[in-house]
């Protein structure tokens, strides 16, 4: 799960605080999964890093706004390489 409420970012049970500048309501998250790792950065400034269980072969990513409407300008995925 995460989490932004204007003042700070959630990502599973870590905190960062985090504000957007007056006027401005653009959040751009950059996250990476891998099979344990998830690495989540905002908007340049914040990057919080957790431990995962392991993600099975099929898992699914699902993204959603609670509370408000929120629009998603672009939205890549790359599968990465294993190293073994």
């Amino acid at each position: 799960m995460i989490n932004f409420n204007g003042l700070e970012l959630q990502v599973l049970d870590a905190k960062a605080p985090l504000t957007l500048a007056k006027g401005e309501r653009k959040l751009t998250l950059r996250i990476f999964i891998d099979r344990s790792v998830l690495e989540v950065f905002a908007n340049e400034t914040v990057c919080i890093t957790k431990t995962i269980a392991p993600l099975e072969a099929n898992a699914v990513l699902e993204i959603r706004a609670e509370g408000d409407n929120a629009n998603a300008k672009t939205i890549q995925a790359w599968p990465m390489k294993k190293i073994w």
